[in-house]
């Protein structure tokens, strides 16, 4: 991810560099390739980029408008950069030589915030408007891309990541409990709270604009697509579904490194793999798959109708494509929750499921042995492919509706 973040003073008083800058030091294990930073006085942008996508190494943010109305910073990557592209009327030739960012600059200065339901991929990217006296702060509407913000006594700040913030000393340091109830009772978040006290986030699907009075208003601008009719024959959504879901994994094989994948014994992973295996094998390229194995002589329970080792299904799967490298991993060098504090200051997320957190750090660590690799991980599949509408279920309970 790349590093985002900046401070406005309602005040007009001068200082928001210094402390636009200390959130940036702070963020910089996130974006390592380079650090920019714009400021008029009593507002600032900075940035922390890591150089991910084959178009990174033109991204020289923050970026301003032609005519210095505009600034944007962005931790951003689009999907449709053809798609945009033909839309603002750009020849091949110049897109060829766009980051991302100076792409969804673009899109902004043609339609303003009407710009936003044009985008597809991860994003979470802010906008200051100098003639609006006007900030506004987007995230995409899964919340691939994180987003904070504190406001205190005269002034904001953003950050992508909560200890940009916490590098301030006027912003304090405590639990969110109510955050944390919900967490531990496996519900979704809703609302703009976080795990961190006086510190919210932008919600997945909104932004939020900030007025040079210190009004903050924030906007849900993700609607979902209305439910489609059954159908006697389902085959038209299926194909449909196929065509979406071929064109989603090939966005995701654009990298400057390696590709590689989770496959487990389960639906969502392996369609991810094999379509994956399929898309590359026409470039003749190479897919590594990893997968999770128990340690070799450790008894297994086999409960009825389930299988205790998935590698066994993943390597059947892996066997039909002559390009995938199937690499078991057991992590049997490692012991649980050996490395939680680096994961908890590198995600600041607490962990819910030691055991996975255990295989799901050493895969991440097999596959990003160099940066700008991709890994592929069938991630929210529980909630499409493969969604039984068990998920329900926690909110039913929480809400003390679980008779209903």
């Amino acid at each position: 991810m790349t590093g985002i973040c900046g401070v406005w003073r309602f005040d007009g008083q001068s200082g928001a560099a210094p402390a636009c800058d200390r959130i940036g030091r702070a963020l910089a294990i996130y974006g390592p390739d380079r650090a920019g930073s714009w400021a008029d006085g009593p507002i600032a942008l900075g940035c922390r980029l890591a150089r991910l996508l084959p178009e990174d190494r033109y991204d020289r943010q923050p970026l301003i408008s032609d005519d210095g109305r505009i600034v944007l910073v962005a931790d951003v990557r689009l999907d449709n950069r053809s798609e945009l592209a033909e839309a603002l009327d750009l020849a091949s030739g110049d897109l060829a030589q766009m980051a991302d960012a100076d792409l969804l600059l673009r899109t902004w200065l043609a339609w303003g915030p009407a710009a936003i339901d044009r985008l597809i991929g991860e994003f979470a990217f802010a906008v200051w408007d100098g003639d609006a006296q006007r900030l506004t702060l987007v995230r995409d509407f899964i919340g691939c891309r994180p987003l904070f913000y504190h406001q205190g006594d005269g002034w904001i700040g953003f950050a992508s990541m909560v200890k940009g913030l916490h590098a301030l000393p006027e912003v304090p340091i405590a639990a969110d409990k109510t955050t944390l109830q919900r967490y531990l009772a496996l519900l979704p978040m809703q609302g703009a709270g976080s795990f961190y006290e006086s510190i919210r986030r932008v919600e997945p699907g909104h932004f939020v604009e900030i007025a040079a009075d210190g009004r903050v208003n924030a906007v849900r601008w993700y609607r979902p697509p209305p439910l489609l009719p059954d159908l006697a024959d389902p085959s038209p959504y299926i194909a449909e579904v196929r065509e979406i879901f071929e064109r989603a994994v090939a966005a995701r094989l654009r990298a400057t490194g390696a590709i590689s994948c989770t496959l487990s014994g389960g639906l969502d992973s392996a369609a991810v793999t094999a379509t994956a295996a399929i898309q590359l094998a026409a470039a003749g390229r190479r897919l590594k798959a990893y997968t999770h194995t128990p340690m070799l002589g450790v008894p297994l329970q086999t409960p009825p109708n389930r299988f205790p080792n998935e590698g066994v299904l993943a390597a059947r799967l892996a066997a039909d494509h002559p390009n995938i490298d199937h690499v078991m991993v057991d992590s049997a060098a490692r012991s649980i929750g050996d490395d939680l504090d680096q994961r908890y200051y590198y995600n600041e997320i607490p962990a819910l499921n030691l055991c996975n957190e255990l295989w799901v750090s050493e895969i991440n660590k097999l596959a990003g042995g160099q940066r700008g690799n991709v890994l592929l991980t069938g991630a929210m599949g529980n909630l499409t492919i493969s969604n039984e509408g068990k998920h329900g279920l926690n909110s039913l309970f929480y809400g003390g509706r679980l008779l209903a």
